[in-house]
């Protein structure tokens, strides 16, 4: 029987990827005119699914730049200490994030939506504090993305250097592009 090694995980930015989107989605979503929509299922565009979740938007869509993808990184850190899953990859780009997570035993969808919750609290407090400071953009840290071929051996090994380890799960590791 196969076994789970790890996660691939794509969180886009805020409006940046909405149900409906010409794309495809795999948003979860009902609307009482338009119906239910299956979650975890790659679904077609629809443009009035799109228009309607443009409408409902709180916010501008957001992009993150280079301090932002900083607090990103810091916050993928943070998280992973303690817990049972590490970042064994991580691309972190403007529109959206690819994460490669090590197996866990939780339920991966309450550790997703754990994470965004913590990117957004993070990226938010953050903000505000460049807003006091009046800090300006500067240029981030580049996150490489692991290619195929080799995503299997670096789930293998975070997921081994966590099994050595006495304290049990340690800090992420995130590999950085020297470029």
């Amino acid at each position: 029987m196969p076994r789970t090694l790890g996660y691939h995980i794509v969180i886009s930015g805020y409006g940046l990827w909405l149900p409906g989107d010409r794309r495809g989605h795999w948003s979860e979503a009902w609307d009482a005119e338009l119906g239910y929509i299956e979650p975890h299922q790659l679904h077609v565009g629809d443009p009035i699914r799109k228009r309607m979740a443009e409408e409902r938007q709180k916010h501008p869509p957001v992009k993150l730049a280079g301090p932002m993808i900083e607090v990103v990184a810091e916050t993928l850190e943070q998280c992973a200490v303690g817990s049972d899953w590490q970042v064994a990859a991580a691309s972190i780009e403007s529109t959206h994030t690819h994460l490669l997570l090590t197996y866990t035993e939780r339920d991966v969808d309450n550790t997703v939506k754990w994470l965004k919750d913590q990117l957004t609290k993070s990226i938010h407090r953050k903000r505000r504090i460049m807003v006091l400071f009046g800090a300006k953009g500067v240029s981030g840290p580049s996150f490489s993305t692991l290619k195929y071929g080799v995503t299997r051996a670096a789930i293998s090994n975070a997921t081994t250097n966590a099994a050595a380890s006495d304290r049990g799960p340690t800090n992420s590791s995130v590999a950085i592009d020297a470029t």
